[in-house]
């Protein structure tokens, strides 16, 4: 499978699984943002499609594994939504 039908596959049954969870929220976390040539936040919401999402909150927090920055923001911004669900 050549890397185009690989990539609208995936995107398919992403926007899918996503409608499927009706309470959910999406946080993608950007592993590697402080890598040269890094995806900027509007590439990847292009690629993965969200701003065709407008029935759940969704947020793309820039991170870096190694050292841990950006994981924190991106934890607070999921307990945040879901402690207001609780409301």
């Amino acid at each position: 499978m050549d890397v185009f039908h690989r990539e609208s596959s995936l995107t398919c049954l992403w926007f899918g699984a996503v409608q499927s969870l009706e309470s959910t929220v999406i946080l993608v976390l950007a592993n590697k943002n402080d890598v040269k040539g890094a995806l900027s936040a509007a590439e990847i919401s292009d690629s993965l499609g969200l701003s065709q999402i407008s029935t759940h909150q969704w947020h793309i927090q820039s991170c870096c594994a190694l050292t841990g920055e950006g994981l924190e923001a991106g934890m607070d911004w999921i307990v945040q939504r879901v402690e207001a669900s609780k409301s």
